[in-house]
């Protein structure tokens, strides 16, 4: 596979995914909502790289492992950037709040505990979206399912982490 098909097929998968994301976190759901979502999502996705990395990642649904331990295994493979494994350990401690805080809201600190990792990409998120939380709040969340699917579909096209491809296929 050329380099060009690559990037086309990441760039259609990436597509798919955005339709996903759209689908569990619409515009107008409440940013709890979107948060839960998000974080059932994301671990959907680690177990996806699980189930692509370990010879019996299927056997890891029976670990009953939380989302914390889920994180530290990812971290552990290598296959996530930092910035993103921050991201998701950020969300996680946002998400538990929702979860056990009567009446939670998402706040403008809420937001930029999750996104703070992703550097100058939050900086700028957060200065188009300075006075709308809920739109900082989705962009942020899918900056990060990004990240991750974009992991997922390298190792499912037999992609590298550092672009090049697993066979050694000439350019044509």
């Amino acid at each position: 596979m050329t380099k060009k098909n690559t990037e086309k097929e990441l760039r259609r998968l990436t597509d798919i995914e955005y339709s996903n994301f759209e689908r569990m976190c619409p515009a107008n759901q409440n940013p709890v909502l979107s948060v839960l979502r998000a974080h059932l999502l994301t671990e959907y996705y680690m177990e996806r790289i699980f189930h692509l990395m370990l010879p019996r990642g299927d056997m890891l649904s029976d670990a009953n492992l939380s989302y914390a331990q889920k994180i530290s295994l990812l971290e552990a493979l290598a296959k996530i950037e930092d910035r993103t494994i921050h991201c998701l350990k950020n969300l996680n401690r946002v998400r538990n709040r929702c979860a056990h805080e009567y009446d939670k809201t998402i706040t403008q600190a809420d937001v930029e505990l999750i996104g703070r990792p992703l550097g100058r990409e939050h900086t700028e998120i957060r200065r188009k979206h300075v006075d709308d939380v809920t739109c900082y709040l989705r962009e942020i969340l899918f900056c990060i399912c990004r990240n991750v699917t974009g992991e997922i579909y390298a190792l499912e096209q037999g992609i590298l982490s550092d672009g090049k491809d697993t066979e050694n296929e000439k350019d044509e």
